[in-house]
């Protein structure tokens, strides 16, 4: 009977569990910051990429505003991203995809992982949104 049921198996019903225990930095990063984010991100790795959706649900910010806030956001959580997360992994993660969902815009963000590395060692506020205007390409689409 189990030589039939080893038989009947098919590939198919082993890619869940195909690429569950490859090392790679992604993994590693991600075991680090799922214990330290907080409860509306979600956080995954593909391949050796790592995705992060946010839900920011900040409420009583004037339409001028908006743009400037959530780009303050953005920053803030990408150097909470660095300073959370192991240097040497998050060096070798080949990029760093964010999306941040407010019920009046989406803001997408993609950087590489060895510029988010360098943001653990900045500490002036010029000196990060500098790094970041040269490394971080943003896409805005209101809604």
């Amino acid at each position: 009977m189990f030589i039939i049921f080893l038989i009947n198996l098919k590939k198919e019903n082993f890619k869940l569990f195909e690429n569950k225990y490859l090392p790679t930095s992604c993994r590693a990063v991600f075991s680090t910051l799922e214990k330290k984010i907080p409860g509306s991100w979600k956080i995954e790795c593909t391949d050796n990429n790592l995705a992060i959706v946010m839900t920011k649900d900040i409420k009583d910010i004037p339409k001028k505003l908006l743009l400037p806030t959530l780009y303050r956001e953005l920053a803030n959580d990408l150097v909470y991203i660095s300073k959370n997360s192991p240097s040497e992994n998050l060096e070798r993660t080949n990029t760093v995809r964010i999306k941040m969902l407010h019920p009046n815009m989406e803001i997408n963000a993609v950087t590489l992982g060895k510029d988010l590395a360098k943001l653990k060692n900045l500490n002036h506020g010029p000196f990060i949104a500098e790094h970041l205007k040269s490394t971080v390409h943003v896409k805005e689409t209101p809604k």
